[in-house]
């Protein structure tokens, strides 16, 4: 699948930002099929069947990939990027289930009601800036989001060890809070960047790591099993192995 770049998105003054509940009123088409040519490009880059098959085939029959056309634009503008490589490039990609209740995917999946409805999203987790440009759209439907704006760079997986994991760690513990704190049975969470390659998956592997006590190959393994194709950048996989050696002098 293709980098997305969207470090020049231009924005009209006015256009998309300044009403927070956009989408939350928008009526949605049902979701339809994908084409040949994006199912292909799915099934290259994803995962195979978890152990929750019902979570599993609700990301392959809602996702942004099954949208129609007009939501697929409405979604692509609302990030405030307007040609057709948003659409192109999103619809090869799939939320998936790395543990009960925990979700890890990409920004337009995170922005498709249909299928935060289909798997009952309660909370976001949003670790990508780019994302951030748009206020968070589902709030008046009680979906509760976290912001951490990292950046998918080199500079940045290694400011976080730097800075010995601080912003990480506070979202790890978010995470934790949500799935194991009081009154969270039926919470769940969806952890997402721009395409849900490196910088979500990162940040459910050190989860992973921190709260479930996995070594680090093992936390790897798990989450590119269920979510194919992920943390492929040397640059992540470095920060987590800092971290992972954090984590063992029991800091």
């Amino acid at each position: 699948v293709p980098p997305l770049d969207l470090t020049f998105i231009h924005r009209n003054a006015g256009n998309r930002g300044e009403d927070p509940d956009e989408l939350g009123r928008h009526e949605w088409n049902p979701p339809g099929r994908r084409t040949r040519s994006s199912a292909a490009a799915a099934t290259s880059s994803v995962a195979t069947p978890t152990p929750s098959v019902a979570a599993e085939e609700a990301t392959q029959r809602v996702g942004f990939a099954f949208a129609s056309p007009e939501d697929k634009q409405r979604i692509a503008e609302f990030y405030g990027y307007r040609d057709e490589g948003f659409a192109t490039t999103m619809t090869g990609l799939r939320t998936d289930q790395v543990r009960p209740r925990l979700y890890v995917g990409n920004m337009a999946d995170a922005a498709y009601w249909p299928l935060l409805k289909s798997l009952g999203i309660t909370h976001i987790v949003n670790v990508a800036v780019e994302a951030q440009k748009a206020p968070p759209p589902y709030e008046t439907q009680g979906i509760k989001y976290l912001l951490t704006p990292f950046y998918d760079t080199v500079d940045q997986a290694q400011s976080l060890s730097r800075q010995k994991f601080g912003s990480l760690r506070g979202v790890t513990k978010y995470i934790n809070s949500v799935l194991k704190g009081r009154n969270s049975a039926n919470n769940n969470v969806l952890v997402h960047c721009v395409q849900g390659h490196s910088r979500s998956p990162a940040v459910v592997c050190a989860y992973l790591m921190e709260y479930e006590g996995l070594a680090l190959d093992r936390a790897l393994n798990e989450v590119r099993s269920r979510h194919r194709g992920c943390l492929t950048g040397l640059h992540w996989q470095a920060m987590l192995h800092k971290f992972n050696a954090e984590l063992l002098k029991g800091s």
